[in-house]
């Protein structure tokens, strides 16, 4: 071996001598032996030592020569830059815009790919016409375009996206028909309720006159008023509105006719009750005819008094008999009779016949 550094030279040199001197290794299994191997070790290390203090004043030497390198190299360096750092900039500002366009280049073609992806959820979010017209535009993309060195991935995405996609409309299609039946059934089961509701009302409304037969002539009058209040309301009964007011003025027409009935009933049962009091009255009278017929006037004029007072008929005076002295005492009695009469509409013969009994007993 030959060195490149002087300084290692001599030593380099040496290195034959010491490996032919120090060749045997002497046995330190004895006394004497072991003394030589330590003799001997000691002489190696002094080479050895030698070698590293002048490996040490070279690598000193070494580096300040290096750091004198350097530094002369970085002030060279800062004198070119000077001189390069303007063209540095401008290649590093063009391959920069060269970078962003290609990257937005790349970006604008995964963005394209994704939109083919994002049909799948617009189409989950569509009926099925919506999916087919989807269908129908991602038929129309032209994967061999601006597609670039995607363009395989483009096809694939499109591929796969028609297949999930005809999957969607089918159950679309199936959805839609189910629900279309369960509409249809829904409308029939809702117009035959609201039906059903309205024939109720209409026949709850035409039932109203059976229930006020034999209801006193207000309460039949009271229910009228109501009736014409009652303002039928339109969206209630749709199509059969006008049935529903042709049966109001049904009812209405059918309560009249009972309240025409009610009253005179009413009125009937007035005069039989008139006639029944007149006709117990004229017992009372008849039978007290026993009586003296003071007491006898007394006690007719007294429940004829008790009657209410209307204004009094016109009627003659009537010559009293002279059997009894008692026309002085109760002349007006002929007269309140006739007022109670017309104040009970009693007929013209039941009348006659008290004038009779009158006559006959010599009251007046």
């Amino acid at each position: 071996m030959t060195t490149t550094i002087k300084a290692y030279s001599a030593i380099e040199a040496g290195i034959a001598a010491l490996q032919q001197k120090y060749s045997h290794t002497p046995d330190c299994s004895t006394v004497k032996g072991f003394e030589a191997c330590k003799k001997d070790y000691r002489d190696i290390r002094k080479v050895e030592t030698a070698l590293e203090k002048e490996r040490k004043v070279q690598g000193d030497e070494a580096r300040k020569h290096v750091a004198l390198v350097n530094t002369e190299a970085k002030q060279i360096q800062e004198r070119l830059e000077e001189i390069s750092a303007p063209f540095k900039k401008a290649r590093d500002d063009h391959q920069e815009k060269i970078d962003k366009a290609e990257e937005d280049r790349v970006n604008a073609i995964k963005d394209r790919i994704q939109a083919i992806n994002n049909f799948i959820l617009e189409a989950h979010n569509a009926d099925s016409e919506g999916v087919s017209a989807i269908i129908e535009s991602i038929d129309l993309i032209d994967c061999a375009d601006n597609f670039d060195e995607f363009t395989s991935e483009a096809l694939k995405t499109k591929q796969d996206v028609l297949g999930q996609l005809g999957q969607i409309l089918q159950q679309k299609g199936q959805a839609e028909s189910a629900e279309r039946d369960r509409l249809a059934a829904e409308k029939v089961r809702l117009e035959a309720e609201a039906k059903q509701r309205i024939d109720q009302r209409i026949n709850n409304l035409r039932m109203i006159p059976l229930d006020f037969m034999g209801k006193a002539a207000k309460e039949i009058s009271d229910k009228i008023d109501s009736l014409k209040a009652y303002v039928i309301p339109a969206e209630d009964f749709g199509d059969r509105y006008s049935e529903a007011v042709g049966a109001q003025a049904q009812v209405i027409e059918q309560l009249g006719m009972s309240l025409q009935q009610a009253v005179k009933l009413e009125e009937a049962q007035e005069l039989i009750d008139s006639q029944a009091e007149f006709d117990r009255l004229a017992a009372e009278a008849e039978a007290s005819m026993e009586q003296e017929p003071e007491e006898a006037v007394q006690t007719f004029n007294g429940q004829a008094k008790s009657q209410p007072e209307i204004t009094p008929l016109d009627v003659g005076q009537t010559e009293a008999k002279p059997t009894y002295q008692v026309k002085t005492r109760k002349e007006s009695f002929l007269d309140e009779v006739y007022d109670w009469a017309e104040a009970h509409r009693i007929g013209s013969p039941a009348m006659a016949q008290l004038e009779t009994i009158v006559s006959e007993y010599g009251i007046i």
